[in-house]
């Protein structure tokens, strides 16, 4: 029988996607594709389950998947079009729905993990196995669950994207209805629902999922939910929970340790034939300046219309010249575990050092333009006002440092006595009793700006009303409100590239001990940076009034905020690039 053009292409399409299967598995055999050992044992696992026979291997069913890919089309570089498995994937979706129990319809794995690094397809694998689970895996009354850390991350990525391929694939679209907060497929009298949940074990009480994928669980501190999930379908045939995630920098939260038993049955030390496992990273730290073993981790790099290595080692060159991007760098991009600890140690002892000088006079920049501003999150503990001057491309910073006069302030919970800064006169106790008097606040700013030509002063939420009126009414200085968060990401990253290029200076002994309080916090969607105050050791307003005035100082001596950054790491990159 003459097959038509359809039926031919969907023939060419199923054959070419079970010869890259093949390849896969011949390539990573004798070496021709590089990869990790972790991925030499899953394809190991799959070679001895074929020449074993203890189960079946069904190709019908692997046929019946790619019949539904056929008509799926996915995000490629900002263009919606047919998904092309690529060989890794035909290699994990062919053995999760192709492996079953032997002369049963049940498959054999009910539980899959899959670790790469960033950028990898996880969540198009994601959603692409839940909308086969939803409209074709012969389910009826069903539920499927994606499930993230957060409700932001549930709903604007992985809820987004599934409906974005749905509103691109036509086949879908007409067949799957769209609510807010499920998808619906309907045959007959039965409807399956796919539903977004976040990680919170007390909602898994009354579900009963036939599919679950656990979106990013790095980012999860404890595995109750995963196991509630595993109890309410261990009696569910075919059922499938997937980990589908990076590494982290967290090794006290779940996955860390969860990753130990995924080793554990790579390596045949515990037999557990119903957990399929792909965990794709580099072999180790030492590779990670070795451009070639970047594959490892990124096995997309396969194909350069989807990633390109080139955008990998650029990251690699802008992530040298900060601590924080150097270790964000390796855990997303290497997937390579990166101790909390470590991420808490923002500029090394060394570098302060080398910023830091009692010898440096304010007095001497008489006329200079500067930049104020004020961190002054409570009256009852330390407010923090800050100065910024750029002379000769050298930023000069003074911070001065008030605290209510209250002696039990001064010993702080780790036992720190601030008092040795009082005498000094690093640290200014209050006039007030029991708070901080913003007048006082005030007329630092009024002397300031009796012999510096003040910009603007910025200041924070807190507190700040009055003070802010005063300034802009009684001394005729611009205030501006500074948004804190994430949008200081750029002030913070240029604060330690100017400190490592000794062209950041300060001369507050009180600030150089906040500065080991910092503790840095780097957004998981987009890489920002931003200084958490409820997960710092202890005091850190001088360093927030500081990125408030570097943040002001970007802002108005720039046309954009990125301007500086950008031609300082240009110039940097251009500067390595000679010497080497």
């Amino acid at each position: 029988m003459k097959l038509s053009p359809i039926e031919k292409e969907k023939r060419d399409y199923i054959k070419r996607h079970f010869e890259k299967f093949y390849q896969y598995i011949e390539g990573v055999t004798n070496g021709s594709i590089l990869t990790n050992e972790y991925i030499k044992l899953a394809v190991k696992r799959y070679q001895i389950l074929e020449s074993t026979n203890i189960y079946d291997f069904r190709k019908d069913k692997i046929e019946k998947f790619l019949r539904f890919t056929f008509y799926v089309n996915i995000d490629v570089n900002n263009q919606y079009c047919q998904f092309e498995l690529l060989p890794h994937q035909c290699f994990y979706f062919f053995n999760i729905y192709g492996w079953y129990l032997k002369g049963k319809q049940e498959r054999l794995y009910r539980n899959s993990a899959y670790l790469c690094g960033r950028k990898q397809g996880k969540t198009t694998i994601s959603c692409v196995s839940l909308l086969y689970g939803l409209a074709m895996d012969d389910f009826i009354d069903s539920q499927l669950y994606l499930v993230s850390s957060t409700v932001t991350m549930a709903s604007t990525t992985g809820y987004q994207y599934l409906k974005n391929i749905i509103n691109n694939s036509p086949a879908l679209k007409k067949r799957i209805e769209q609510k807010q907060y499920s998808l619906n497929y309907s045959q007959g009298t039965t409807t399956n629902r796919l539903k977004v949940l976040v990680n919170d074990p007390d909602s898994a009480n009354a579900i009963r999922p036939v599919q679950t994928v656990l979106d990013e669980t790095h980012l999860m501190k404890e595995g109750t939910l995963f196991e509630k999930i595993q109890t309410a379908n261990a009696y569910i045939t075919n059922s499938l929970t997937s980990i589908i995630s990076t590494r982290g920098h967290n090794i006290t939260n779940w996955q860390f340790e969860h990753e130990k038993y995924l080793i554990d049955i790579l390596n045949g030390t515990v037999i557990n034939d119903r957990y399929f496992v792909m965990i794709f990273c580099l072999d180790s730290m030492e590779e990670v300046t070795n451009f070639d073993c970047y594959i490892k981790a990124n096995p997309n790099l396969i194909d350069p219309n989807v990633i390109k290595i080139e955008s990998l080692i650029e990251l690699y060159e802008q992530s040298k010249l900060y601590n924080l991007s150097r270790r964000t760098f390796i855990i997303d991009m290497c997937n390579l575990w990166v101790m909390q600890e470590k991420d808490t140690e923002w500029l090394t002892t060394e570098l302060l050092d080398n910023s830091f000088s009692n010898k440096i006079n304010i007095a001497e920049f008489k006329g200079c333009e500067a930049f104020l501003s004020v961190d002054m999150s409570t009256i009852k503990d330390i407010t923090s006002l800050n100065c910024l001057i750029n002379k000769d491309g050298t930023f000069y910073s003074f911070n001065w440092h008030w605290i209510a006069n209250d002696d039990s302030k001064l010993l702080r919970r780790n036992g720190y006595d601030l008092a040795k800064y009082v005498g000094t006169g690093e640290l200014i106790i209050s006039r007030s009793n029991k708070a901080i008097n913003y007048r006082e606040i005030f007329e630092k700013i009024e002397e300031l700006s009796e012999f510096l030509n003040v910009v603007v002063f910025g200041h924070d939420n807190h507190n700040t009303v009055q003070l802010a009126f005063d300034v802009e009414n009684e001394l005729r200085i611009d205030c501006e409100f500074v948004q804190q968060g994430y949008a200081l990401s750029n002030a913070i990253q240029y604060l330690e590239f100017l400190m490592n290029e000794n062209q950041y200076k300060f001369n507050n002994a009180l600030t150089k001990w906040m500065f080991g309080n910092v503790y840095i916090q780097v957004g998981v969607v987009k890489g920002d940076w931003q200084i958490v105050k409820g997960k710092s050791k202890d005091a850190i307003d001088g360093i927030i009034a500081m990125c408030n005035n570097l943040h002001l100082h970007i802002k108005y001596r720039t046309d954009s905020d990125s301007v500086i950054i950008k031609n300082q790491l240009e110039r940097l990159r251009a500067e390595q690039s000679a010497k080497s």
